[in-house]
C-alpha cells in the first residue's frame, strides 16, 4: 500500500515521501517532507523500505483485477491503424481488406475480424521467415522510396535489386524449410448418413460447407445449416438461417422446395400472444422497430408501414417542387427556342425562296439577252 507509514510514530524523512509526524503516514502522492520528489499524478511509488525495519498494521484492503484483451479490429479500427502507420494509401485500404477476407485469412462477425486458422497458419510463416516484410516499419519505407522513386530523386532499378537481392536468398531458404503446411479440419456434430462418421468443416470457393472425412470412398457433402430453434408458420418446419451473396442475413422454412416462407425480418425471443407463432423484428426499424408476427395471417402479423420522418419528407416535397419548377423551366426555354427556331426557319425559307425567284429572274434575263444576240447576229 503506497499509504503504510514508516517507523512508530508515522513520522518519515523527505526522501521516502513520509507523513507529518500525526502518527499516520501521509500519501507519497503528495512528496511530504523537504527533500521529497513530485510523483505524477496517478503514479504510486512505495518508500523506501530496510530489511527488519518494524511497519504498523492498518488492515487490508482486498481488491482484484482483471486484465481485459485488447478489443477486435474492425474495417474501421484497421485502417486507422494502418493510417497511423504510415502503411498503404487510402486507395489501397478497401482492396487489403476485401484481399484478407476473399482468401479466408479472417472472418467478420458482426463488425469485428477475426483470424481464421489458414490465417494463423500464414502469419506464422511469414513472421518466422520473412521478419523483414512483415516489420511494420517495412510497407512505410518502401511507399517513402517509391516516392521519391516517383519524384525523380531515386532510380527505381537501384531500389529494385536493393531488395530483392536479399529476398531472394530468404525465399529460397523459406520453401526448403517450410515444406508443405497442413491445417485440420474441424470436427463437427454432424454425423454423415451415408458412412455414420463425424462430418468435417471445410473451406470452399463459398465459405464453409460440411463434408465426410472419408473422401474418397464417401463424398458426402452439404452445405453448413444454422437453426433459428422456431417453426415455420406456414408449414410447421425448421426455420434456418440463409444469407445471400453479399453476405445479407434472412430467415426461410428448411423445405423451399414446398414451402415459400422468406423474411428480411430476423426473429426475436417472443411469442405472439394471439396465435402463439414466433414474433419478428422488421429489418428497416432497428432495435426499437415494434416486433410483428411471423404468420402474416394473424391480426399481429401485418407488415408495419415504413413511416418517414418530417425532415425526410419535407426534403422529398422540396427536391419535388424543384423538379416541379425545373420541368416548367425547361419547357418554358424550349418553347422560346422552338420558336426561335421556327422563325429561322421561315426566314431561311424565305430567303430560298427569294434566291430562288432571282436565280430564275437572272437565267430568264441571261436567256433572252442571248436571243437577241442571235437574232441581231443573223440579221447581220
Amino acid at each position: 500500500d503506497a499509504r503504510v507509514p514508516r517507523g512508530d510514530d508515522g513520522g518519515g524523512d523527505g526522501a521516502s515521501g513520509g507523513g507529518d509526524g500525526s502518527g499516520v503516514g501521509g500519501d507519497v502522492s503528495d512528496a511530504g517532507g523537504a527533500g521529497g520528489a513530485e510523483i505524477p499524478d496517478g503514479d504510486i511509488k512505495l518508500p523506501e523500505l530496510t530489511e527488519g525495519e518494524a511497519l504498523d498494521y492498518h488492515g487490508i484492503v482486498p481488491d482484484q483485477h482483471f486484465t481485459q484483451p485488447p478489443p477486435r479490429y474492425t474495417e474501421a479500427t484497421l485502417i486507422r491503424a494502418l493510417e497511423e502507420k504510415g502503411i498503404g494509401r487510402p486507395s489501397t485500404y478497401a482492396p487489403t481488406i476485401s484481399t484478407i477476407l476473399s482468401r479466408g485469412y479472417i472472418e467478420k462477425e458482426k463488425r469485428s475480424l477475426y483470424p481464421t486458422d489458414l490465417g494463423k497458419a500464414v502469419n506464422d510463416i511469414m513472421t518466422s521467415h520473412f521478419t523483414d516484410i512483415v516489420d511494420v516499419a517495412f510497407t512505410a519505407d518502401m511507399e517513402k522510396k517509391l516516392d521519391d522513386v516517383e519524384e525523380g530523386n531515386k532510380e527505381w532499378r537501384s531500389l529494385i535489386h536493393d531488395f530483392y537481392g536479399g529476398f531472394e536468398r530468404v525465399l529460397k531458404t523459406a520453401e526448403e524449410e517450410i515444406g508443405e503446411v497442413e491445417i485440420a479440419d474441424e470436427v463437427s456434430d454432424v454425423i454423415c448418413e451415408k458412412c455414420g462418421r463425424n462430418m468435417v468443416i471445410k473451406m470452399g470457393r463459398y465459405g464453409k460447407f460440411l463434408a465426410c472425412p472419408g473422401y474418397p470412398d464417401c463424398k458426402n457433402a452439404k452445405p453448413i445449416v444454422e437453426y433459428a430453434g422456431v417453426e415455420c408458420p406456414k408449414c410447421g418446419g425448421n426455420i434456418v438461417y440463409r444469407k445471400t451473396k453479399k453476405g445479407k442475413k434472412y430467415i426461410s422454412c428448411e423445405s423451399v422446395a414446398t414451402c415459400d416462407f422468406r423474411t428480411w425480418d430476423l426473429p426475436a425471443n417472443e411469442v405472439c400472444k394471439l396465435c402463439g407463432k414466433f414474433m419478428v423484428r422488421p429489418s428497416w426499424g432497428g432495435k426499437n422497430a415494434s416486433l410483428r408476427c411471423s404468420d402474416e395471417t394473424c391480426p399481429n402479423g401485418a407488415k408495419p408501414e415504413y413511416k418517414k420522418t418530417e425532415a425526410k419528407a419535407d426534403a422529398e416535397a422540396d427536391a419535388k417542387a424543384e423538379d416541379k419548377g425545373g420541368a416548367k423551366s425547361d419547357a418554358k426555354a424550349g418553347a422560346k427556342s422552338g420558336a426561335v427556331a421556327r422563325r429561322a426557319s421561315s426566314t431561311r425559307a424565305a430567303g430560298s425562296a427569294s434566291t430562288r425567284a432571282t436565280g430564275s429572274r437572272a437565267a430568264k434575263a441571261t436567256g433572252s439577252g442571248a436571243t437577241r444576240k442571235s437574232s441581231r447576229g443573223k440579221t447581220t
